[in-house]
């Protein structure tokens, strides 16, 4: 339910005004009335400001009113949406990550591992690398959770598609068209349903991993060579 509010163009905005809709709780979106803030409730002083990635300019923001609700990062976005929709909705402990040992042989694709042990990661790589030398290195692990393309990215893709298969002749002119102000209306509204459609089904995704912290680098050049930090 909103008051006068535009539809958001971030998709993390666009979670979380979906999220509103669902419990049925009034906004306003009206930036002379939100303090150029993303949200403020309908009826109270509580403001709302969603960041996907954190900015220099959030200090800023949040000297603009006393009552503000500053959620960053789409993990957080996330549970703030299901916890608005949900609100005896359990608090799950994630288990604390633990620092595991990789073998690489490139030293960009780690195929072994986690190991909980240096020995341990060492002897599996001889093996699985027939005694050819190899990287080894200990890491903290993250999910990798933007695998969806933003509305620009999408587009894009699509027309490059298009004119990798001749839609367009062989020097066609396969850019966006039309005024600026267009172009970002469409983007905008385009980021809005890929948000909100990750977030309605973004469980049926892969869910790949990255380093997120590493430490103790190695290489070992060898079946018997001694490690070369």
């Amino acid at each position: 339910m909103t008051d006068a509010a535009p539809q958001p163009r971030d998709p993390m905005e666009a979670i979380v005004a979906a999220a509103l809709d669902r419990a049925g709780i009034g906004y306003v979106r009206i930036p002379k009335e939100t303090a150029g803030l993303d949200f403020r409730l309908t009826g109270t002083t509580v403001h709302i400001e969603v960041k996907r990635f954190h900015s220099p300019r959030i200090a800023e923001q949040m000297s603009r009113t006393e009552d503000v609700i500053a959620i960053q990062g789409e993990p957080a976005v996330k549970w703030f949406a299901d916890r608005i929709g949900n609100p005896r909705l359990p608090v799950v402990q994630e288990p604390e990550r633990a620092w595991a040992w990789w073998a690489s042989r490139d030293e960009e694709n780690y195929t072994v591992g986690p190991c909980a042990t240096r020995d341990e990661v060492i002897q599996t790589a001889r093996t699985d690398f027939d005694g050819e030398g190899f990287h080894v290195i200990e890491a903290l692990t993250t999910p990798v959770t933007c695998l969806i393309p933003s509305g620009r990215q999408f587009i894009e893709h699509a027309l490059e598609d298009a004119a990798d298969n001749g839609l367009f002749g062989e020097d066609g002119d396969f850019g966006v068209r039309g005024p600026a102000p267009r172009q970002a209306e469409a983007i905008g509204a385009l980021d809005a349903v890929l948000g909100a459609w990750t977030h309605a089904y973004g469980d049926i995704l892969p869910r790949p991993w990255a380093f997120a912290q590493t430490r103790n680098p190695a290489w070992f050049d060898g079946e018997n060579a001694e490690a070369e930090a």
